[in-house]
């Protein structure tokens, strides 16, 4: 796992470590997820060197709102935006905030391996992983280390998850990378997208990740980016083989 930035650490340093209180561990509302992803997006523009101009930010955009369209998902307003610098990443807000790192640049070299990245995050959002995790936490009643106060007029402080560290890290669960990477191929056939830009952009990162290994969050989580590779190619099959029936009806 790549090592924090320094300005992130200064942030999350200010953040008590409390015990989560009982009346605290209740589900999030999706408007909660929203106005949470709202602010963390809000320091991350701040804080990095964060840009919507340039063909590579362009490319993000366009293919970014084609897949959005036809994940036909009305609960969350998407934005697309790249982070200038190298690490080979991306990552997703709570709220539909997406980031894309320049470096991920020699990692895709076509739309349909872009769309794959684009699509693995945006169904992070649609499918709310990160509201499943932070609940998970919560009933584990464990103290959080990482997280951003909110507070609201006189009412109590209220701790949230470490959101940008979780998802800038990628710390999602087996299921929910695995789902992603299911999902998301099922999205990239409905905006258009060859699924096999999936199994082309998991290659590109596995080789990537044999140079820099420590940048390289996105092939860091379990499962394994070979079990991720295997399970991508047996789906793009049984995708083609769906389609082939179709058409032969």
């Amino acid at each position: 796992m790549r090592k924090t930035p320094l300005w992130l650490m200064m942030v999350l340093s200010a953040v008590l470590l409390v015990q989560i209180p009982q009346e605290a561990c209740a589900k999030i509302s999706i408007e909660e997820e929203k106005r949470i992803g709202a602010q963390a997006a809000a320091e991350i523009d701040r804080k990095e060197k964060v840009t919507t101009q340039g063909e590579f930010a362009r490319r993000v955009r366009e293919i970014g709102e084609k897949l959005v369209q036809a994940a036909e998902n009305r609960d969350f307003q998407f934005t697309f935006k790249v982070i200038d610098k190298k690490e080979v990443n991306a990552f997703a807000l709570p709220g539909g905030y997406i980031y894309v790192y320049t470096g991920l640049k020699k990692a895709v070299e076509t739309d349909d391996q872009l769309a794959a990245v684009l699509a693995h995050e945006i169904i992070h959002v649609t499918n709310r992983h990160w509201a499943r995790q932070y609940e998970k936490a919560q009933q584990r009643n464990l103290i959080l280390s990482l997280g951003l106060l909110l507070t609201k007029g006189g009412k109590n402080v209220r701790l949230l998850a470490g959101v940008i560290d979780f998802v800038e890290g990628n710390k999602y669960s087996r299921r929910d990378e695995s789902n992603a990477d299911y999902d998301g191929m099922e999205l990239m056939v409905k905006a258009g997208y060859n699924p096999d830009g999936m199994v082309e952009m998991l290659q590109n990162l596995s080789k990537v990740s044999k140079d820099t290994p420590r940048l390289l969050a996105w092939t860091s989580d379990h499962p394994s980016i070979r079990q991720r590779i295997e399970a991508a190619k047996k789906h793009a099959e049984e995708i083609r083989k769906r389609q082939n029936e179709s058409t032969a009806q």
